[in-house]
């Protein structure tokens, strides 16, 4: 049993954690859930051929994972995610907050609620406080 959780341990450990994902990270869902589920298995008193059978699945399947094996078995046309290019190629950083300021452009809600940047002000709208 020391070897699985050593094995687990190991594995969970390689997984990158990204602190800005917060919950939504991958790597913190693997070195939190994996070691809690072979803790629970163990604790229940399952067989251990069965808790070997599920470390092997987890292990065996994290590695496929890890090699890309399902992006490169269902291959897409085009990356339409957000972690592809996508984004570069279409100008949809544009859309976020961050580069509407960079741009000096309005922000959908600038645009509906009459708000102006401060490179749009004239001497009509120099009084507003937006």
């Amino acid at each position: 049993m020391t070897a699985m959780r050593a094995q687990v341990r190991r594995l969970a450990e390689s997984w990158p954690v990204v602190a800005e994902r917060g919950k939504r990270d991958f790597g913190a869902y693997v070195q939190g859930a994996l070691s809690k589920r072979l803790d629970r298995l163990i604790r229940a008193g399952t067989p251990e051929s069965a808790t070997k059978a599920f470390v092997q699945a987890e292990v065996e399947a994290l590695a496929q994972l890890r090699k890309g094996e399902f992006k490169a078995r269902y291959a897409r046309n085009e990356d339409t995610t957000f972690t592809g290019t996508q984004g570069e190629t279409y100008g949809w950083s544009k859309l976020s907050a961050k580069s509407q300021e960079a741009y000096n452009t309005q922000s959908f809600f600038d645009r509906l609620f009459g708000r102006t940047r401060p490179s749009q002000h004239t001497t009509e709208t120099a009084h507003r406080k937006d």
